[in-house]
């Protein structure tokens, strides 16, 4: 296995081949035109380095390597054949990546060589050329073409019920405290839907529990997602259930075992890498590619075969497993399994990041969830075919019970009303009477509907008069239309015209 290398000493390879190409000629960057302005005596050496350290400094070792190893290539490439290697021009790149394909070179290296130059054309400033002009469209071709032979990306799997049951079981029946503690992490990773590197920078655990309910808080500011200065200074919240399917909660024995391992919170990573062939742990923190190793040494331990048709786990399938069975179980709406996942669109990253109050609705129902899959009626590792099924079958007893409760509710409503709507009729009549006579309400039942016509807008009724009038004396027009008793307690009529009719009647 390789030696593990740290961030700080990636750094300084990075920068060490970055000074040697800048260097090689420094009129063919802005950064060498500075750095020989500072170059005429020994003393300035240290304000070179400084330059150099200050111009990286946004950057993160791993991606300054990367685009540092690949620039590497290309002057090593031109010192061949050329001389003034970083005075670039399109016919050079375009003669560069033609030359990656010829040798056959990883299908990602002409890809890799555009995003150094990039990189390296916003940071040091080459003088030659423009960058943007100089990646042509052939240039582009040659890099697609190369990009097409790249091999397909396969996702990680999820990890089984059976593989997460069995992590659990390993922390709570430590047989090995070593793998015990190792367990814990990875449960760690399943439960808050980390990254296995934004996981290890977990800092402040804290147990809250209430009876047999259990909730672990942490944090972390080194994540993947913390690009900038801001994001690298905020706590990003890592919230989980303290249980699985067991009743005993896993984190609280997974604390109290590193706790026996006399571990404290001077380290900057949680769990450190372990030497198998002195039994130690190491002063360094665990990779990701050591993780795996270790995650299939538990499911070992618990005596997992391991069949030819299902694909060995990764520490990615940590983060991948509670995601898919909330996809699968189609109770989570996607903002929830977005909070969980720690991907959220940038108008909504505050509100998680100062919000650990978010996480209480989605944990209650992470946590029915689990009590489905715990007692067989929701299985995730089903067929996706038996999951529809189980899914519409579900849907349509759901359907039926409360169509059976409707109809045993409308039924009792239907005995009540005809019981009582007669009655009830009778009773608003009389109120309605008795409160306030009729004389006063203005309102007469309508005996004779062809005397009376009524206004289309305000409802009133007037008397039709022999001239052609109404007998307060407006006018007929379009505005009236023939009048139709409509209602049980008469129609509003006209004042005047009431006047009038109850004196036509008295005489």
């Amino acid at each position: 296995m390789s030696w593990h290398t740290d961030p700080d000493d990636l750094q300084r390879r990075a920068l060490n081949l970055v000074r040697i190409m800048v260097e090689s000629d420094l009129s063919a960057t802005q950064l060498g035109k500075m750095m020989h302005n500072l170059s005429y005596s020994l003393a300035d050496e240290l304000k070179i380095q400084q330059l150099i350290s200050d111009t990286f400094a946004r950057k993160s070792p791993a991606t300054l390597y990367k685009r540092a190893r690949a620039l590497w290539k290309y002057f090593e490439w031109m010192q061949g054949g050329y001389s003034q290697s970083l005075h670039l021009s399109e016919d050079r790149i375009y003669q560069y990546v033609c030359h990656l394909r010829e040798q056959n070179c990883a299908p990602t290296s002409a890809q890799s060589f555009i995003e150094a130059l990039n990189f390296f054309s916003s940071l040091i400033g080459f003088v030659s050329c423009d960058i943007g002009l100089a990646i042509s469209a052939r240039v582009k071709g040659v890099v697609h073409t190369l990009s097409l032979q790249k091999r397909q990306l396969k996702q990680a799997r999820a990890l089984r019920v059976t593989e997460v049951a069995a992590l659990e079981e390993l922390v709570l029946q430590p047989a090995s405290p070593v793998l015990s503690i190792m367990a814990g992490f990875f449960l760690f990773c399943v439960m808050n839907c980390c990254r296995f590197n934004d996981a290890q920078f977990a800092e402040n655990l804290t147990l809250d529990v209430t009876d047999d309910t259990v909730i672990l808080h942490a944090g972390t500011c080194q994540h993947k997602t913390a690009t900038t200065a801001d994001k690298r200074t905020t706590l990003l919240p890592l919230v989980c259930l303290g249980h699985v399917f067991a009743e005993e909660s896993w984190a609280s024995k997974w604390v109290m075992l590193m706790q026996a391992e006399g571990w404290s919170d001077d380290r900057s990573y949680l769990l450190p890498a372990y030497r198998e062939y002195t039994g130690q742990w190491l002063s360094r923190k665990m990779t990701s590619g050591e993780g795996s190793l270790w995650l299939r040494e538990c499911l070992a331990a618990k005596d997992f075969e391991v069949l030819d048709d299902i694909v060995l786990p990764t520490t990615h399938s940590c983060k991948a497993t509670l995601l898919s069975w909330l996809a699968k179980s189609g109770k989570f709406e996607m903002i929830e399994r977005q909070i969980l996942g720690h991907h959220l669109d940038r108008p909504s990253v505050s509100a998680l990041t100062y919000g650990r109050q978010n996480f209480i609705p989605i944990l209650t129902k992470v946590a029915l969830l689990l009590r489905r899959i715990n007692d067989g009626s929701f299985a995730p590792d089903a067929q996706v075919s038996r999951i529809v099924r189980q899914s519409l079958a579900q849907m349509e007893e759901e359907s039926q019970r409360l169509a059976e409760q409707m109809g045993l509710q409308s039924r009792v409503e239907e005995q009540d009303d005809s019981a009582s709507e007669a009655a009830d009729q009778e009773d608003i009549e009389i109120a309605a009477s008795r409160v306030v006579p009729v004389e006063e309400l203005r309102q007469v039942a309508v005996d004779d509907p062809a005397t009376y016509e009524q206004h289309r807008l305000s409802g009133v009724i007037h008397l039709i008069m022999d001239d052609g009038r109404f007998a307060c004396g407006r006018v007929r027009s379009l505005n009236y239309l023939s009048c139709e008793p409509v209602s049980v307690f008469g129609t509003p009529l006209c004042e005047q015209c009431r006047n009038s009719h109850f004196a036509n009647r008295g005489s």
